[in-house]
């Protein structure tokens, strides 16, 4: 079973996890049209509030993608039902169902709400208590979890910061990063497909060691904004117009405008743990890094 399968990641998860043969079970909140997705089954529920005892019935892994995936608009009441909220129903009935494996898709920014809570996120520190009511709702079942914290997760049609910076570019708009050099870590929605066909692939010795472990995968190629915006705007045949302008003066303004996070996420290093390694547990490493994975911004004709 896939819940939010038909948001930016979870329509290519399902979409690869039929493709290798397996019988996908796809959830959505809101109804699922027949040509959306090619899940055998399809179920529109709301999993904030209390979904179908019997959901989870005859489910051998769950892969959890639902959660509200963005913090500008959001109340700190919208991540505790849409994220927090959903997390626990859906691991309360894996429970309820014997179910042996789940994937749990949460955020680097948890890691960070845990490392020092006072400055993180209201997103990241959602996602950190996401994780421990997941877990705590499988503890002592039986079931193996593995948890993902990736960074800022991008592809085709991707929303959030990414997005933007694309929009950004492709439109000649003169951005502040010229000076922004600090490394951060990425991971292209590809690569993330990837690892969760290979996890639900995976067999039971590898799932038995990793069984509780929390894993940051990445593209494994950590790149400044300055550079990302450049290689955006190599793709999209746009050159990216940076401005030099000081991070401690990009901060000040971002503070000044309440858009101090904003700048934080354009500034800040953030790199993923190296361990525990995916290529140890699961035999895992991205398959392609950037600039390659910034193929689908090509023009048509420009494409391999």
């Amino acid at each position: 079973m896939v819940t939010g399968a038909t948001g930016f990641v979870g329509k290519a998860v399902v979409k690869r996890l039929v493709g290798e043969g397996h019988q996908v079970m796809a959830l959505g909140r809101r109804p699922i049209a027949q040509d959306e997705t090619p899940a055998q089954q399809t179920v529109s529920v709301d999993l904030a509030s209390a979904a179908p005892a019997d959901l989870l019935n005859g489910q051998d892994l769950v892969v959890h993608l639902a959660a509200r995936a963005h913090a500008r608009g959001s109340t700190p009441e919208d991540f505790e039902r849409d994220t927090i909220g959903v997390a626990r129903n859906v691991a309360r009935q894996a429970a309820r169902a014997g179910v042996g494996r789940a994937i749990l898709l949460s955020s680097i920014g948890a890691r960070i709400a845990e490392e020092r809570d006072s400055g993180a996120r209201e997103y990241g520190r959602a996602k950190l208590r996401a994780e421990h009511e997941f877990r705590g709702a499988l503890d002592g079942t039986g079931c193996r979890l593995i948890t993902l914290r990736p960074p800022v997760i991008y592809g085709p049609d991707a929303p959030g910061s990414f997005g933007s910076l694309v929009h950004w570019v492709s439109r000649g708009r003169p951005l502040p990063f010229g000076m922004a050099r600090s490394k951060r870590s990425y991971l292209s929605r590809h690569n993330l497909v990837d690892l969760l066909a290979g996890l639900a692939s995976a067999d039971d010795d590898r799932w038995k060691a990793a069984d509780g472990l929390v894993f940051e995968p990445s593209d494994g190629h950590p790149i400044s904004t300055r550079d990302l915006s450049i290689a955006i705007g190599k793709a999209v045949a746009r050159p990216a117009r940076l401005l030099p302008i000081p991070p401690l003066v990009l901060r000040s303004v971002g503070k000044l405008l309440g858009k101090a996070e904003l700048a934080s996420g354009a500034l800040d290093t953030l790199i993923v743990q190296p361990q525990p390694s995916l290529e140890d547990y699961f035999g895992w490493a991205a398959e392609a890094r950037l600039p390659e994975t910034l193929e689908f911004l090509k023009p048509a004709s420009m494409r391999r």
